[in-house]
C-alpha cells in the first residue's frame, strides 16, 4: 500500500504531533471526532482509511503523501490557523478575489494566492541559449492556489518568454513554479543564476528555463529545444533551481 514502513509513518506523525504540541487523543479528536484514531493505529500496526489519514495530515499541517513517503516537507502550519474541529481557518475576506490580494497576506498557506511575477527576454547566456529575466519585485497578478501547491508558500507563477522550450511551453503560456518540490532528472526547471551582490537587491534574476538532463556537485546539464542544445552550467554560477510544476 505504501513504500515506507509502518514505523517510519508513525515517526513522521509523532514528529508533527510534537511540533504542534498535541497528544494522540487530542489530534484524533480534532481529525476525526473520535479519541482512538492514533492509538488504534499503534495497537493494530496498520493505517486508517485514506480519508481519515488525509484528515489527520491536514490537521498536522502536511499531506498524506508526506506522512506515507516522507521527502521534502512543506512549511509547518501554526495551530492558531486551525478551527476547533481541525479544519483550516480562512483569514481571507471571501469578497476578495485572487487578483485583489496583496503580498501582505497573513492567512494560512493553502489559501494564499500565488503571485504572477514579471518576466522578460534577458538576452543570451551563451550563443543560442536563451535567458529569461525574472522580476520578483514586479507582481503582475495573484492567482488562486492549486491543490498541488498548498504546502509551498514560496511558489510563484511566470509567463514564458521566447520559444527556446517549445514544444513544452509556448511563448506567452504561464506556468506554476515550486521552489520546495524535489527536482529530478527530466524535470522542467528554472535555474536562477548568480550575479554580483547575489541575491540581487533589485529582486531581478537572470534565469534559464530548460529541461534538467544531468546534475553533479560541479554542474547541472540542461537542454533547450529550440534550437536543440544541451549544455552545462557550473554550480558556482547557480543561485537556485526550482521545479516547473504545471501550466495554467
Amino acid at each position: 500500500m505504501f513504500e515506507a514502513s509502518f514505523d517510519e509513518v508513525m515517526a513522521r506523525i509523532e514528529r508533527k504531533l510534537d511540533q504542534h504540541g498535541m497528544t494522540d487523543r487530542e489530534a484524533s479528536l480534532k481529525a476525526v471526532g473520535k479519541p482512538d484514531l492514533i492509538r488504534d493505529m499503534k495497537r493494530r500496526r496498520g493505517l486508517p482509511t485514506s480519508e481519515r489519514l488525509a484528515r489527520l495530515a491536514k490537521l498536522l499541517g502536511t499531506t498524506s503523501d508526506w506522512l506515507l513517503h516522507g521527502g521534502l516537507e512543506g512549511p509547518i502550519l501554526d495551530r492558531a490557523m486551525l478551527n476547533p474541529d481541525g479544519t483550516m481557518k480562512s483569514e481571507r475576506d471571501p469578497t476578495v478575489t485572487a487578483s485583489d490580494a496583496s503580498s501582505t497576506w497573513t492567512g494560512p498557506t493553502p489559501h494564499k494566492p500565488v503571485p504572477l511575477i514579471g518576466s522578460a527576454f534577458g538576452g543570451e547566456w551563451e550563443a543560442g541559449i536563451e535567458l529569461t529575466e525574472l522580476r520578483f519585485s514586479e507582481v503582475l497578478d495573484y492567482i488562486a492556489r492549486p491543490p498541488f501547491l498548498q504546502m509551498d508558500a514560496e511558489s510563484y507563477a511566470l509567463e514564458i518568454v521566447g520559444d527556446s522550450i517549445v514544444p513544452r511551453f509556448e511563448p506567452g503560456e504561464r506556468a506554476f513554479v515550486s521552489p520546495l518540490s524535489p527536482v529530478r532528472i527530466g524535470d522542467d526547471v528554472v535555474v536562477q543564476l548568480k550575479s554580483t551582490g547575489d541575491p540581487p537587491t533589485t529582486g531581478t534574476y537572470s534565469a534559464l528555463i530548460k529541461r534538467l538532463t544531468k546534475r553533479s556537485p560541479d554542474f547541472v546539464e540542461l537542454r533547450q529545444f529550440n534550437p536543440d542544445l544541451t549544455f552545462q552550467v557550473p554550480m558556482e554560477r547557480v543561485s537556485a533551481i526550482h521545479r516547473v510544476k504545471a501550466r495554467y
